[in-house]
């Protein structure tokens, strides 16, 4: 779950396995400190440039191919999208994520880490990893597709209490015995 404003660490429930990351954090004194490392800004911008793999860690994924991970080793889909249900529905089959060469920030890893971590597939299948440990983010093929699904849904998140009330009308029907 996603909010614009600071949220209480109770928001969910430990035992449901809740973990909070911000954008950001602040220090005593109000200086704002990103969260996300120019360590690892480098990381996926060098992943994402043409022709260049620096992963510190290689590993091979399901079907022989070739997949990357920031900072661990992981088997993932690296050629499929997030679940077939949550993919219709944030990108109503069309690659919004190809063809995009804009360099990639810190706000764009915040959204990609975001769809990643809420697709179905990758949450059954690392279950137990995720009960115990940080997530394990993958680099896969196309980093604009699922940075457009983490912000598509991170926005759903944020405001799905300024959406417009669908129109519907009420009709009681007496009651049948």
């Amino acid at each position: 779950m996603a909010t614009d404003h600071v949220f209480d660490l109770h928001f969910g429930a430990a035992a449901d396995g809740y973990q909070g990351v911000s954008l950001y954090r602040y220090t005593e004194d109000g200086t704002r400190i990103d969260n996300i490392t120019d360590w690892g800004l480098r990381q996926f911008q060098a992943q994402y440039e043409k022709g260049k793999s620096p992963s510190p860690v290689r590993s091979m994924g399901e079907g022989g191919h070739r997949l990357q991970a920031c900072g661990a080793s992981a088997h993932a889909r690296p050629d499929e999208g997030p679940h077939p249900a949550l993919r219709a529905t944030l990108s109503h089959g069309k690659a919004t994520g190809e063809g995009k060469k804009r360099k990639i920030t810190k706000d764009d890893i915040f959204t990609y880490v975001y769809g990643v971590l809420h697709d179905p597939v990758y949450r059954e299948k690392y279950a137990i990893n995720l009960k115990r440990e940080f997530p394990r983010i993958p680099f896969y093929p196309d980093f604009w597709q699922w940075a457009e699904w983490g912000k598509r849904l991170m926005d759903l998140h944020i405001g799905y209490e300024t959406v417009e009330p669908w129109p519907l009308k009420r009709h009681d029907q007496p009651a049948t015995e």
